[in-house]
């Protein structure tokens, strides 16, 4: 893998840094300093029974919030930030550094699927081996998730592909790069349809669990700029007398995503 695409293939979970500091919301704001202190940590993630995140405190609360303002007892839920910004690990790295540049997040907490905290991603590690093309390069690829933005990333392959091909990354490379950002167009139109239909009435939630399956050129990472839609649908088992209610729903989200 060159360096040009590195970035756009990586994960969250790739580049973790130590773990963060984790303390339940009862514990004191003195206890919270030194831990960070002890721990060279620039901020610590307030979590409940499960390690699911409900609060945070960063440098920038030590010194606006806590320091010679309130009694070293305070419990730390009292001058946290909450709710919490969280990424999910499985998110690809450059849609979570385009995420916390545009909301000027210095490090964010990372959860795994379950939604517990399992990392930190820091900004500064992310940026520290990106070019400033790569970083405008990023930026062009992750507009918010309306159609005019998954249209907008879709334009912006072109200038992406053109930028690797001006580098001499192998062309294998590159449809395997475009085939990972379709995916990723896949599963963000999937995603908006499905909390769409769970809003109306007439649909709700997904009547049973499914995966979506990208085939083709798609499914052999062969994507070039303008590949076709071919996908599909892998229902779990159903009863055959559920299919008049079942198959309606599926019809109708393969008609949204096309």
């Amino acid at each position: 893998m060159s360096a040009q695409t590195d970035i756009f293939r990586r994960l969250v979970s790739d580049r973790l840094g130590d773990p963060p500091v984790c303390v339940p919301p009862d514990t004191s704001v003195l206890e919270v300093v030194q831990r960070m202190e002890a721990e060279t940590a620039t901020c610590a993630v307030l979590i409940d029974k499960k390690w699911r995140p409900v609060g945070i405190i960063t440098e920038q609360d030590v010194t606006r919030r806590i320091a010679f303002r309130v009694a070293p007892e305070t419990p730390a839920s009292e001058v946290m930030t909450s709710p919490v910004v969280t990424i999910a690990a499985s998110d690809y790295l450059y849609h979570a550094v385009a995420f916390m540049r545009r909301r000027g997040l210095r490090h964010i907490p990372v959860l795994n699927d379950e939604g517990m905290v399992c990392g930190m991603l820091s900004l500064s590690e992310a940026l520290g081996f990106l070019s400033e093309e790569t970083l405008n390069l990023m930026h062009a690829l992750t507009h918010e998730q309306t159609m005019e933005g998954l249209h907008a990333v879709k334009s912006a392959q072109v200038q992406l592909a053109e930028a690797l091909f001006e580098n001499n990354v192998p062309v294998p490379e590159v449809q395997a790069l475009l085939t990972d950002i379709n995916r990723d167009i896949h599963a963000r139109i999937l995603r908006r349809n499905l909390k769409q239909m769970e809003s109306e009435k007439e649909w709700g939630p997904a009547p049973v669990e499914f995966s979506l399956i990208i085939l083709g050129s798609g499914g052999r990472g062969e994507n070039f700029l303008f590949p076709d839609q071919d996908n599909g649908f892998i229902l779990d088992d159903y009863p055959d007398a559920d299919h008049a209610r079942i198959d309606p729903y599926f019809i109708e989200l393969a008609e949204r995503m096309t």
